[in-house]
């Protein structure tokens, strides 16, 4: 993110594969990424189970995003989000506590760490090093939502093979695979 987007101050992560890439738990939650600050797990539903699950270094309890909005009182221009996966509902609520001017896309970018995962793998397995740690990417690799070729055999974008309701107007984030390097 850095040296793509050296300006981003803030990013947000609701997707349940991804909460599980980054945190180790899927519980109803947001993960909160300032870039001047540690980064928080806010969970919604299943505190305790969450915090069973996670390792991750910090966890809160939110009723609602009311209750995460309270401690980042100064919001940046844009925020990160993952724009392929939120749903409108979720985008409103959202934003009726986090007002934000303008959001811009993660979804390259976990496309990118997808595939460096992958590509260090492969590495590793041809040298024959690291299994330990080759044994831990693979996990993590596991618990990404895969790649899914939709019912016109094209590459999908979501989760689900939904309509395209403007086939021409498309997107490259989920490309990113094809062309790596």
């Amino acid at each position: 993110m850095n040296q793509k987007n050296p300006e981003w101050e803030f990013a947000v992560i609701f997707g349940n594969i991804n909460l599980y890439y980054c945190t180790g738990t899927m519980q109803d939650s947001m993960l909160v990424i300032p870039r001047d600050d540690d980064p928080v797990l806010w969970i919604r539903k299943s505190f305790e189970r969450a915090k069973d699950e996670s390792e991750f270094g910090s966890i809160e309890r939110m009723g609602s995003f009311r209750d995460a909005a309270e401690h980042y009182p100064h919001l940046p221009e844009t925020v990160f989000l993952e724009t392929e996966l939120i749903p409108l509902a979720l985008y409103k609520r959202f934003t009726k506590h986090f007002p934000i001017p303008r959001y811009q896309s993660l979804d390259a970018d976990i496309a990118m760490v997808r595939e460096c995962l992958e590509q260090t793998i492969k590495a590793s397995r041809l040298l024959d090093v690291d299994a330990g740690f080759q044994d831990s990417m693979i996990n993590a690799v596991k618990h990404l939502y895969p790649y899914q070729i939709g019912k016109k055999g094209n590459l999908q974008e979501w989760y689900y093979d939904w309509e395209d309701a403007d086939p021409g107007h498309l997107h490259q984030s989920h490309l990113y695979g094809l062309y790596t390097g």
